[in-house]
């Protein structure tokens, strides 16, 4: 549901939020969630917390991650924690997951990187190529995909005989991570292609998901062998009006469109969403993350 909080929504209430440049919006249904939306360790990290460090992801080495994290969520203030970065498997330096680990809260946050190099839009295409196909005809030609869809998306998709790619290695990594700190409470972010991969491992792997500006995934659920129950139970999705990328595939789970006026693909950058929810939920650290 877009806009309002869903009845079945763990909402945990944070701090009095506080505007950080007093512009008088008025503040989302979604801002006063907080996740881990459910498990042990509920309610440590307020939405404005997750879209920095989806935002952090796109460090392109972990020292980079590092230093944006000390500004993001910064030790003095309680926030201790380590972090680990995997390479692409691309050949490309760029890291592609980051996990933010806090072992006092024994919570792993996996960040996933978003669109960045040339694979990356390969990857784009690669996943959401036969959804957005098919969303496009429904809307020309308003054609009914109906409930369909995601069996003909998994059978295109074997037909061009493409894996799960981007999609696997996420899903393999949450299981290293649960290997390595199965004490931990996990949690998957991202922005864009980031939010997308996300999601749909939050859906596989029945860990909480948090995504900014990520495509639908909905339809996706036969392909990758998730439930429909387990999209809307386990991911959440942020985006702004007027970004059609989040249009490519089917919302699911919680989701929250903001308002800001943006045109088209400038909807879609990560500052956009970042500054929005800063000014909108407010923001008790005052944080300002520098490029």
């Amino acid at each position: 549901s877009i806009n309002q909080v869903p009845a079945n929504l763990h909402v945990v209430k944070g701090d009095a939020m506080l505007p950080s440049k007093g512009n008088g919006k008025v503040g989302y249904a979604a801002c006063g969630t907080r996740f881990p939306q459910f498990g042990n360790a509920t309610g440590r990290f307020s939405l404005v917390d997750m879209a920095f460090i989806a935002k952090a992801a796109y460090g392109k080495d972990v020292s980079n991650v590092q230093d944006a994290m000390e500004i993001i969520l910064p030790d003095e203030l309680g926030f201790a924690h380590s972090i680990v970065s995997r390479p692409s498997d691309t050949g490309s330096s760029h890291i592609f997951l980051t996990d933010i680990h806090f072992p006092a809260w024994n919570v792993t946050i996996i960040a996933v990187r978003g669109s960045t190099i040339r694979a990356d839009w390969f990857e784009n295409a690669y996943t959401w190529g036969e959804a957005a196909m098919l969303r496009t005809i429904q809307s020309v030609m308003f054609f009914p995909i109906g409930k369909t869809a995601p069996w003909l998306i998994s059978a295109l998709a074997k037909i061009r005989a493409y894996g799960a790619g981007y999609v696997s290695t996420a899903a393999n990594h949450v299981d290293d991570v649960r290997k390595l700190r199965p004490q931990d409470e996990l949690l998957i972010t991202g922005h864009s292609l980031g939010a997308g991969v996300s999601n749909i491992v939050a859906a596989m792997k029945k860990i909480q998901g948090v995504g900014f500006e990520g495509p639908g995934v909905m339809l996706q659920h036969e392909r990758f062998g998730f439930s429909r129950e387990d999209a809307d139970l386990y991911t959440f999705n942020t985006y702004m009006a007027g970004d059609p990328v989040p249009f490519v595939d089917t919302q699911a789970g919680d989701v929250q469109q903001l308002r800001t006026n943006c045109f088209f693909l400038t909807c879609h950058f990560q500052n956009t969403i970042v500054e929005d929810l800063r000014e909108t939920c407010g923001d008790v650290i005052r944080r300002e993350f520098v490029e």
